[in-house]
């Protein structure tokens, strides 16, 4: 068995062609980082479950400086929720991009962020969130904001609603 971090990472210049090769993870241990490190050397797709982790940790970690051409890994991922306020939804959906996998974020208790951010999270096919998730709006959103994101969740919706748009 190839260590894949001594391989892409480590010793990358005793080795040729390791840049456009898709890799397969099966540890399942592996961190964010470490899977951030092999990805970074090759423009191949690369697939692991990935330890769980709070959304900026793994927003961080998973910083996405592939070789040559974008690529969307196909990273598996667990959100866990132990920040003061929630996941940002910001982080939630810059996740979302760089895996080609459904992010699991049904540990994630409540979500904050701005308006757009957090519909965008709730509507999400790409993203499965608890059906009673939390959402603390960022500013004064609208009425229409506020019953959007109310009607994508059970939970409790923090928000400060422009009076000018709600109806009488």
């Amino acid at each position: 068995q190839v260590d894949l971090n001594t391989l892409f990472v480590t010793n990358a210049a005793n080795f040729t062609g390791e840049e456009k090769v898709a890799v397969k993870i099966i540890d399942p241990t592996v961190t964010a980082a470490q899977a951030d490190a092999i990805a970074n050397k090759t423009s191949g797709v690369v697939t692991a479950t990935i330890a769980t982790g709070e959304a900026a940790a793994l927003n961080l970690a998973l910083d996405d400086k592939t070789v040559g051409q974008k690529t969307v890994n196909a990273y598996t991922l667990k959100v866990s929720d132990t920040l003061l306020g929630g996941a940002a939804a910001k982080d939630l959906k810059e996740l979302d991009a760089k895996t080609s996998v459904v992010v699991d974020a049904k540990a994630v208790t409540a979500i904050k962020g701005s308006a757009a951010d957090i519909k965008t999270v709730l509507a999400a096919k790409t993203i499965t969130t608890a059906e009673n998730v939390a959402a603390n709006v960022d500013g004064v959103i609208s009425a229409a904001d506020a019953n959007t994101i109310s009607k994508a969740t059970t939970g409790k919706v923090t928000a400060t609603v422009d009076a000018g748009t709600a109806a009488a």
